[in-house]
């Protein structure tokens, strides 16, 4: 049976030569010749065997069914990200342009601006979020919503802020329930599509059995994201290994036959590309042991400025309380400011020594942790300690006097 007809993908072709077919003065065949199609070697067939030997997926659809759902299904788009404010403008816009009110059309940035301003920290009150209901019956006028009633501006803000979060939620409802909808639909027939790939992939079909099976799971990873249901995994993985085992196959058997048939310049022409291939490989494998070296190194420095770190804050306290002398009397009335510098810190050790955000660069803590000073008749102590970082110096500044 034909495979379905999926995306268009280009498949990578493996193969020394620019043009096989272009060659001229081939060397004479042997009898052992080795074509393309030529039986697969015990290499390939253990793979293939180690495909066949994973966990069998059993479809729970035929074939056309699940191939007219795979295909035909479409993931439900997410709704376009909009800020509260946006959508409380909008709202507001179409209210004034019921009203008529041709000025506060021309003016609804500002007037929205002002407005959102005015209830974007608010609760919305119960009347409004939860209108009564009114039993209406056919002697009766329908009732106005309560919204539209009200008789200030505030109440009417409040009303549309309403608006737009019943908005949010109704989309997020219309969301959430389009994408469980698709995953439901989707799943049997995704397992079931991909069995049916793999059990009919060859050599000749295998382009269009690589488009199905990046098609199918493009439309998966929307669905599911990273969080892929263990079965459809298993599924995608043999289906993966298979396409893999094909391609290498194909491309060793025109490798093989190509070098066979190939005159001196040909052959030539691949040691060349070969030996050059070799270069590459070994630079990157050089690259890898720099990149791993760099890793390495830097991970010691970063443990370097950890360790560092967690020494800075009692620094600072010893450094302080030895300036913390006693003077003269007018420390009663007039306090002193004394500091202490440090440079070669980082934003990583001072965000550590501090117990912060990395990025965050100022800070305060306890004049108590300084310490005190204690005199004949009285003590000395320190006001808040204010810490900062400029670059890589780190600055702390306080006061002390008597009676802190």
């Amino acid at each position: 049976m034909n495979s379905p007809d999926c995306s268009e993908e280009p498949l990578l072709e493996f193969s020394p030569f620019a043009n096989s077919k272009s060659m001229n003065n081939k060397r004479q065949a042997s009898d052992d010749t080795i074509s393309p199609d030529s039986k697969r070697s015990s290499q390939d067939m253990d793979m293939a065997a180690s495909v066949t030997s994973m966990v069998s997926i059993m479809p729970s659809m035929d074939r056309a069914a699940s191939a007219k759902v795979v295909q035909s299904l479409v993931p439900p788009k997410n709704p376009k990200k909009q800020s509260q404010y946006v959508r409380f403008k909008s709202i507001m816009l179409k209210d004034v342009k019921a009203k008529g009110d041709k000025e506060a059309v021309k003016d609804i940035t500002n007037l929205g601006k002002a407005a959102w301003n005015m209830v974007k920290d608010r609760a919305i009150p119960e009347s409004i979020s939860n209108p009564p209901t009114v039993t209406v019956t056919d002697t009766e006028p329908a009732p106005v919503p309560v919204v539209a009633t009200t008789t200030t501006d505030l109440d009417r803000f409040l009303g549309f802020k309403q608006q737009v979060i019943q908005e949010e939620t109704d989309e997020a409802a219309k969301y959430n329930a389009g994408i469980e909808a698709f995953r439901a639909r989707f799943f049997d027939a995704a397992i079931s599509f991909l069995y049916y790939e793999v059990e009919e992939a060859n050599d000749r079909n295998v382009k269009a059995f690589e488009k199905c099976l990046k098609m199918v799971h493009s439309k998966a990873v929307i669905a599911w994201g990273s969080a892929l249901p263990e079965k459809y995994l298993l599924s995608h993985e043999k289906s993966s290994a298979k396409l893999e085992t094909i391609q290498k196959r194909m491309a060793v058997n025109e490798l093989t036959y190509n070098l066979k048939n190939a005159n001196d310049d040909k052959l030539r022409e691949h040691a060349i590309a070969h030996f050059e291939v070799l270069k590459k490989v070994e630079r990157m494998k050089e690259m890898e042991k720099e990149i791993a070296s760099y890793k390495q190194a830097k991970e010691k420095d970063q443990a370097k400025e950890l360790s560092s770190a967690y020494s800075i804050k009692t620094e600072i306290c010893r450094a302080l309380n030895k300036q913390m002398v006693y003077t003269n009397s007018n420390l009663k009335h007039s306090k002193k400011a004394i500091s202490f510098k440090r440079s070669g810190v980082t934003k990583l050790m001072f965000a550590k020594a501090f117990d912060l955000k990395e990025g965050i660069v100022k800070t305060t803590f306890d004049g108590d942790d300084v310490g005190s000073k204690s005199l004949r008749y009285s003590s000395l102590y320190c006001s808040e300690v204010t810490v900062k970082l400029v670059g890589d110096t780190l600055t702390a500044s306080t006061k002390y006097g008597f009676g802190y």
